[in-house]
């Protein structure tokens, strides 16, 4: 099988280079999408990552997120990381971009919810990724991330933030 190949990006999303995903972790910013799921009651659903995961094994975060391969849109990259880790795909909509820059990554996050509310209960995890999902209302999370910060990945954080702002501060 070929490696897949990551492209290398500024500040602004242009692409700098393209690298094979085994030559991420030295150098690269990338295009990241981060899937952030409304589930019942405006819950959010989050994966807790399994702990042979790196970067940040076994924290929290998206339920779905993934780095965009060279090429592919970070809508197509959404979706195709959607079917790999929770094993459904359902329509989904750009909320925002961010720039997250954190102790061990640089990535440029296309945030995206799906249009419509999905239950851990339904959904097929990949155990190579998560450990298991769970659903938190914001309140809890926020209280959560105050407490612990340490229990979810930067990157995740850096979603979030952006995420409560497009949705919730409008």
């Amino acid at each position: 099988m070929l490696e897949e190949h990551i492209e290398e990006i500024d500040w602004d999303g242009n692409v700098l280079a393209v690298w094979p995903r085994s030559e991420l972790k030295k150098r690269l910013f990338p295009h990241n999408v981060s899937l952030i799921i409304p589930s019942e009651n405006g819950k959010l659903l989050l994966a807790k990552r399994s702990a042979n995961k790196h970067p940040f094994p076994g924290v929290w975060c998206c339920a779905v997120g993934g780095k965009a391969l060279a090429g592919e849109t970070p809508e197509s990259c959404a979706y195709r990381e959607m079917h790999e880790e929770i094993g459904t795909t359902v329509p989904l909509r750009h909320v925002v971009t961010a720039n997250h820059k954190g102790p061990a990554t640089y990535e440029r996050l296309h945030i995206y919810t799906t249009a419509e509310n999905l239950s851990a209960d339904n959904i097929k995890i990949d155990p190579a990724e998560i450990e298991y999902l769970r659903h938190f209302a914001l309140d809890e999370l926020q209280t959560l991330v105050q407490k612990q910060p340490d229990s979810f990945a930067p990157a995740f954080l850096t979603a979030l933030r952006a995420y409560v702002a497009a949705e919730y501060l409008k």
